[in-house]
């Protein structure tokens, strides 16, 4: 379960929208590097977190399930994740 404040739920929904936005620049909408994401949603933001503080948002979201994992994730740039569907 994700928890925190809403401060970090409005993060976590801001992660959301930027991986739906490049899912959607995507001709065949499959996994995206997780450092091309976290670099998207760094690049958009007003303020700066370190990129260790997004990858573990993102694992977080792995682990509750928003978003497929493709290989080990052993560093930001070693795997890709997608916004998981919705059958």
């Amino acid at each position: 379960m994700i928890t925190g404040g809403v401060g970090e739920w409005k993060l976590y929904k801001y992660i959301i929208k930027q991986a739906h936005k490049l899912h959607s620049e995507q001709k065949d909408h499959g996994f995206m590097k997780t450092a091309r994401l976290i670099g998207e949603v760094i690049g958009n933001l007003d303020q700066y977190f370190g990129d260790e503080f997004f990858e573990y948002r993102v694992r977080n979201l792995i682990m509750n399930g928003v978003f497929e994992i493709s290989a080990v994730p052993k560093g930001m740039r070693f795997y890709s994740v997608r916004v998981k569907s919705v059958l």
